[in-house]
């Protein structure tokens, strides 16, 4: 058989041999399992995730300033108006 009675070695100690190592082994895996935000995310998921954020943010920024500047009155400039002759626009056409 594979497990023979030894003197000096116990089944219980042998178990407990192997679980004390199963934990030891394990131990240093938990702190990579603690530093994933959401566990069923890869990495490429997650910056897709991030960039879907700021696209967010920005488009809400956006209609913002939208929503704030179409009350205002547009005012037509004419940078040349100065320049011009009073009788040049009419006699042109």
């Amino acid at each position: 058989m594979f497990l023979q009675q030894r003197p000096g070695v116990s089944m219980r100690g042998f178990i407990g041999a192997v679980l004390i190592g199963a934990v030891a082994a394990a131990l240093p895996a938990l702190p990579a399992f603690a530093q994933s935000k959401q566990k069923d995310l890869t990495p490429l998921q997650e910056i897709d995730l991030a960039k879907k954020r700021d696209h967010e943010a920005i488009d809400q920024d956006y209609q913002r300033t939208v929503k704030s500047t179409s009350g205002a009155a547009t005012v037509k400039v004419d940078p040349w108006a100065n320049m011009r002759a009073p009788a040049d626009s009419n006699s042109k056409k």
